[in-house]
């Protein structure tokens, strides 16, 4: 059960088979604060540039979507069942996390491998690949097409994306690129991995190649490491001097923050410079968790900032300091945008104004 007080995962059967039950992962459901800050601030930053979101939504509009870490499956799940348009490729390494994600958190254990559908684990819960005709009508009735944008794939996130050509879609070079990616992963200690964090690696160097030039958009989870309030304070509301009681970044997840922004600059076309698009980088911070999203995207446009905030926000941007008050502005009023056209169960905008921090 959520916060929400909603089911995200239930228990189901089918009339011909009562006495076996299934479980299923509810997709609209986000059960957990950071997903839902991962979700609306990607979406809104998405939002934020040229790119058609509401076309991909209706599926008039392809987009290609990288989620690094699996856990549950809540993201790939949320993205394939609202955006129509979606192609989803999920990399997972540990395949105890995707076996875990199946038996016990629903996810769906019939989905696209390759060209065509295979069950992730046999029904004697051995490992490989074979799909069964009572199990393609099983998935087809609990999960409709949804099944069919989600790409499982168990492998190491930084081969993966250094690999190549899989999925996508290419540009004029042969390049795979992503309109979106998310990076949820730590290690058996609960650390994020240092491959995906050093500045002279090949992940960093691929993803930069990888990302849609005009409207790539990034979300990484990450932890704060910076002390946060002690409970007696958090309950009061009575905290000691100088003490921020928004969960601060700290200095290591600041120098992450920094090192995704430098590595992810690109060089703007003639177009997206005329209309004043550029890169963004910013960070919140996750309500009860002492989580920080980052997000960055590329050709944030602000289109939609009245005309004297649009020539102050060009000046600023010129001086490499952005106006934290003139981008929020622009910001939640995209979430808006996002809110009604995922027609979400919550306020996104409350998870893009909370902490909101332009990384410098």
């Amino acid at each position: 059960m959520t916060r929400e007080s909603v089911a995200k995962v239930m228990s189901v059967y089918i009339d011909s088979d009562p006495g076996r039950l299934f479980l299923m992962q509810q997709p609209h459901c986000l059960a957990f604060p950071y997903v839902k800050s991962m979700v609306s601030t990607g979406l809104t930053a998405l939002a934020s540039t040229s790119f058609d979101l509401k076309s991909a939504v209706s599926g008039m509009q392809k987009m290609r979507i990288l989620c690094i870490g699996n856990g549950g499956g809540t993201i790939p799940l949320f993205l394939a069942s609202k955006i129509k348009g979606a192609h989803i490729d999920v990399v997972e390494i540990d395949e105890a996390v995707i076996s875990a994600s199946i038996k016990s958190m629903g996810f769906p254990s019939v989905l696209k491998i390759g060209t065509s559908l295979q069950e992730y684990f046999s029904e004697d819960n051995s490992s490989g690949f074979h799909v069964s005709e009572s199990s393609q009508i099983m998935q087809k009735v609990f999960w409709d097409d949804i099944q069919e944008r989600v790409f499982l794939n168990e492998a190491d996130g930084e081969a993966y994306i250094c690999d190549s050509l899989i999925h996508g879609r290419h540009n004029e070079k042969g390049s795979l690129w992503y309109d979106m990616v998310f990076i949820d992963a730590y290690d058996g200690d609960d650390i994020f991995p240092y491959k995906f964090r050093d500045s002279n690696g090949p992940f960093l160097s691929a993803l930069r190649s990888k990302l849609h030039p005009r409207h790539g958009t990034v979300i990484v989870n990450l932890h704060a490491d910076s002390p946060h309030p002690p409970l007696q304070e958090s309950l009061t509301g009575n905290y000691d001097p100088g003490l921020n009681p928004v969960c601060p970044l700290g200095r290591q997840t600041l120098e992450v923050a920094r090192l995704y922004r430098d590595a992810l600059q690109g060089t703007c076309s003639r177009e997206a410079e005329e209309l004043g698009e550029s890169l963004l980088a910013f960070t919140v911070t996750v309500p009860c968790l002492a989580n920080v999203t980052l997000v960055i995207t590329r050709g944030f446009s602000p289109i939609g900032i009245n005309q004297y905030g649009r020539g102050l926000f060009k000046e600023i941007e010129t001086s490499c300091c952005f106006s934290e008050g003139l981008v929020l502005e622009k910001l939640l009023s995209d979430s808006q945008r996002v809110h009604e056209l995922f027609n979400l169960h919550f306020d996104c905008s409350q998870y893009v104004r909370r902490g909101f921090f332009i990384v410098r």
